[in-house]
């Protein structure tokens, strides 16, 4: 077995959360003025830290993107962190990784204090090792820092971990910290986003994963 630990990213990755994230999204543009069609407009948010997405696709200034966080938040943290789901096969391919004695991380830009509920909502809580994701002051706000986080604190070998992830940000991130990267393509880069970017393997399922990592 070549890989030791495992980084997971979150939202994409484990969880299906297009329709909390976006919902979200369109609250707080909408309390700023801002209206929003369709939420399929929004999905860029999925994967970016929100600081640069309301700065990126709305060119908000500081004092903005402060405000439209705020109010991203204030729906996020009692509504939009369960308009969540688990994508089918993650419950088994983490179970099959755990129960094979790989060491398993998360290692997403989503606040860690919303990683946390999110994974005990669902019951996963007590297979991840490391939980690691930006804080709300801002800090590890960078994806390349997540990871580098996540291998610091798993005092994880770069040659024998690997990161998961759907978005190209999963995968520069790999990349800046010299571990290989598994694609999920299923999330919502696609195929089409990651196939770009250096990769050990491009999973159509979670369940591929497991099979991967386990051959």
């Amino acid at each position: 077995m070549h890989y030791q630990t495992i980084l997971f990213d979150l939202d994409g990755t484990l969880t299906d959360s297009f329709e909390g994230i976006t919902k979200c999204v369109r609250y707080a543009l909408e309390s700023m003025g801002i209206s929003v069609s369709c939420l399929e407009e929004l999905s860029c948010f999925i994967g970016p830290p929100l600081r640069v997405s309301f700065a990126e696709f709305y060119q908000m200034n500081e004092h903005q993107i402060e405000q439209a966080i705020a109010k991203y938040r204030e729906r996020f943290r009692e509504v939009g962190i369960y308009e969540n789901a688990l994508y089918q096969g993650v419950v088994e391919m983490i179970q099959k990784l755990h129960q094979n004695g790989l060491t398993l991380c998360i290692a997403s830009s989503k606040p860690r204090i919303f990683i946390e509920r999110i994974l005990t909502h669902f019951g996963l809580d007590s297979y991840f090792q490391i939980v690691v994701g930006s804080e709300l002051d801002g800090t590890l706000d960078e994806k390349s820092q997540v990871i580098q986080a996540a291998i610091e604190r798993s005092y994880a070998q770069p040659d024998t971990t690997v990161m998961v992830g759907d978005r190209k940000f999963d995968a520069q991130g790999a990349m800046e910290n010299q571990i290989d990267f598994i694609g999920a393509c299923y999330g919502f880069g696609r195929e089409k986003e990651l196939c770009d970017y250096p990769h050990v393997f491009l999973a159509q399922t979670p369940l591929e994963i497991a099979d991967f990592l386990l051959k």
